[in-house]
């Protein structure tokens, strides 16, 4: 609601008259029950303001991360960062902004939307970004964790402080399934892939679905290994191998496409780190597979890079699983030193060779 002038002036005049006990408080005046917010200005510093709206906005989904805020994306699956413009408007759900106007000798509240300059102050404010409660991880299933107790439990949909891990379950599972039952199911999942040795690509398909899904029992800086998935031709079911580790956690993938040259991988990776993703799926990647800035981010466990766009460095915490997969490609040696590889052969001879090549490129 848009507080005019010119009927505040005759409330304050009628109240004024009836003496200074009838004078409405701010919060009646403006005739909403959301919380009040004076703006800054008028010796009101922007620190306050700052700290007032993390008090009321920390409880409705705004969180931080590497000295940034962010809100969940749409999707539910990932987050997004608030800019100055989005910060506007989106407190405006939660609560009014107001400005003290002074006429003769009566004070008027009225509702305001906060100016852009205000808003950029406020997302560089600590005392705004350190209220809010920090978030490492989005999870759309109920994942385990290992508390510092060393008991293992199974989040419940929402925030964990102790894990900082919001979870917002697109779907539940089965917990009275035992386990030769959940054995048989993914053994009947994996047994159409055509795998080119006896056990090793099917067991590295089967480590990859534990590693999506188990992540939270790892030690915070735990570095994962690359999973690749390779074929000799078309159609021998890598990318489905792939989609079978991430969709049981993840809901519908996301693919990256192949990877590209060292500027746009970097991009890619750090977009990855910023929006707190849990896997990163490089599919149908051709020839040689040879990225030094791959082999640096699957063994740092923090990435930092220059927000695009944006004169701001961010660092956050590596916890984006990555999986590749190609057609007759080969691998560099460093890249194959830090990767677990599943075979698969497309035909309707003998089982094709791997085709792996530790070619250092």
């Amino acid at each position: 609601m848009v507080v005019t002038l010119e009927p505040l002036e005759a409330e304050f005049a009628e109240a004024n008259s009836q003496g200074p006990d009838n004078r409405k408080d701010i919060s009646t005046r403006l005739n909403s029950p959301k919380p009040k917010v004076e703006l800054p200005g008028n010796d009101r510093l922007l620190s306050a303001f700052g700290a007032d709206l993390a008090e009321i906005l920390k409880n409705h989904g705004l969180y931080q991360r590497g000295g940034l805020a962010f809100i969940v994306n749409q999707q539910q699956d990932g987050l997004e960062v608030i800019t100055p413009q989005m910060l506007r408007t989106l407190v405006e759900d939660y609560l009014i902004c107001y400005r003290i106007k002074t006429v003769g000798e009566t004070d008027l509240s009225l509702e305001h939307t906060m100016t852009e300059s205000d808003a950029k102050g406020v997302l560089s404010s600590q005392q705004f970004i350190g209220k809010l409660p920090r978030l490492e991880k989005v999870a759309t299933a109920r994942l385990p964790v290992l508390r510092k107790d060393g008991t293992l439990q199974l989040l419940r949909a929402g925030y964990d402080p102790a894990s900082l891990t919001l979870t917002l379950p697109q779907c539940d599972f089965d917990e009275s399934l035992t386990l030769p039952e959940a054995k048989k199911i993914i053994d009947g999942l994996l047994q159409e892939f055509p795998f080119t040795d006896a056990g090793r690509s099917k067991a590295v398909a089967f480590s990859a679905m534990l590693s999506l899904f188990a992540v939270g029992l790892l030690p915070q800086e735990a570095l994962r290994p690359v999973f690749i998935y390779l074929a000799n031709a078309e159609g021998a079911g890598k990318t489905l191998l792939a989609k079978c580790a991430i969709s049981p956690v993840h809901g519908l993938v996301k693919t990256d496409g192949d990877l590209k040259d060292k500027t746009e991988t970097a991009k890619e990776l750090l977009t990855a780190i910023i929006e707190a993703r849990p896997y990163i799926l490089f599919d149908n990647c051709k020839k040689h597979l040879d990225s030094p800035c791959l082999e640096g981010f699957v063994t740092s466990p923090f990435w930092n890079g220059r927000i695009l766009g944006v004169s701001k460095s961010f660092c956050g915490r590596n916890n984006v699983t990555v999986l590749v997969t190609g057609n007759g490609c080969t691998v560099s040696p460093d890249l194959r030193r830090r990767s677990l590889f599943a075979r698969g052969f497309h035909g309707t001879g003998a089982c094709g060779r791997s085709q792996v090549s530790t070619d250092s490129g």
